[in-house]
């Protein structure tokens, strides 16, 4: 990958993000996050998890045909391909080569108060890794349990 590309992404939340979403696994991971200055509390899951959940399945046919499209660049786990020559690389659209995050059961922290509630269900919230600038393990809660 270009040395150009996403070089403000946090290498930790890449590779979690990475093995989050590797075929063999299943794995999902509580945590909280600083976007811009907004709290986010939620689950990670896969990409592909996020788009089959029902609140996304408007999205789905737009996900599933940019996924048959990056499929000419990248390997199953995110990596450039090794026959693509740098010129090649530089010419991947940008929006290809960006990397998110995605959270289920996932709430915006304003103070005490989660949007939506806790006793609500929670959102499906994708997030650019480079707009994340701190983050923790766990999520928050404001049950006193």
């Amino acid at each position: 990958m270009s040395l150009k590309r996403d070089r403000n992404t946090n290498i930790y939340l890449q590779i979690l993000s990475n093995l989050v979403n590797s075929p063999n696994d299943g794995l999902q991971v509580p945590v909280t996050l600083n976007v811009s200055g907004q709290l986010i509390s939620g689950i990670i899951i896969k990409e592909e998890e996020f788009y089959n959940l029902e609140l996304n399945g408007v999205f789905k046919p737009i996900y599933e045909a940019l996924l048959t499209e990056k499929k000419e660049f990248f390997n199953e786990d995110g990596t450039v391909k090794d026959h693509l020559t740098e010129e090649e690389i530089e010419k991947i659209p940008d929006a290809y080569c960006q990397k998110f995050i995605y959270l289920k059961n996932a709430r915006y922290i304003s103070g005490s108060v989660f949007l939506p509630s806790e006793d609500s269900d929670g959102a499906a919230i994708s997030i650019r890794l480079s707009d994340v600038s701190s983050y923790s393990f766990g999520t928050f809660s404001a049950n006193k349990s």
